[in-house]
């Protein structure tokens, strides 16, 4: 179970909804990110503190929407773009 209020969210449940209904068509591609932590400071910086990186930390949110709303996934792929905070480690 995620501890988070992303479940309780009316626009999660509507786009649910449609989606299930097939309002929508069929769903093909879900696109998601996690651009919010710009400039990461103390533990956030700490391969050992970190506990997972960003996947563990914020990452969760956007992979519970698309379990939600889309039910499990047939296949995933991800990709990391370049480093741009010198000072994070891993």
């Amino acid at each position: 179970m995620v501890s988070d209020n992303l479940h309780c969210q009316p626009a999660i449940a509507e786009v649910r909804a449609r989606v299930q209904s097939g309002e929508l068509g069929r769903p093909l591609y879900f696109l998601a990110n996690s651009f919010g932590l710009h400039h990461p400071a103390g533990w956030r910086t700490k391969a050992l503190h970190m506990g997972g990186g960003l996947v563990i930390d914020t990452g969760v949110r956007p992979i519970r929407a698309v379990r939600l709303i889309f039910g499990e996934p047939d296949s995933v792929f991800a990709a990391r773009g370049p480093q741009v905070h010198a000072s994070m480690e891993g």
